[in-house]
């Protein structure tokens, strides 16, 4: 078992880290299994949003990857956080290249 995984089964209210770790990992089916389990007991948070729509998205669940990055979009207005600003600066400070957030061949 992975670190990800002991931790989500050490950790009942961690399982969102397991979830990440699969999205990381190509697994995205299991990532949004994940996320569903972990949302029954911690309230996600944007970034979980965020990370469930890359794993719809993957999954081939455009649709419901959209609803997750407008979801992912809300909580961070909620919470104060302009969401795209923070992740381009990120990206910028990491030294990743900037670009659209594509599900297939369309924008999400």
């Amino acid at each position: 078992m992975s670190l990800a995984g002991r931790v989500a089964a050490a950790h009942p209210g961690q399982q969102h880290l397991l979830a990440a770790a699969l999205v990381r990992a190509g697994r995205a089916e299991e990532a949004v299994r994940q996320f569903t389990e972990a949302a029954r007991v911690r309230v996600p948070r944007g970034v979980d949003r965020a990370l469930l729509a890359l794993a719809r998205c993957r999954a081939g669940q455009v649709e419901e990857a959209r609803t997750e990055l407008e979801e992912a979009k809300r909580w961070a207005r909620e919470h104060q956080l302009d969401w795209t600003e923070r992740v381009e600066t990120e990206a910028q400070r990491d030294g990743r290249a900037h670009g659209d957030v594509s599900c297939g061949a369309e924008p999400i």
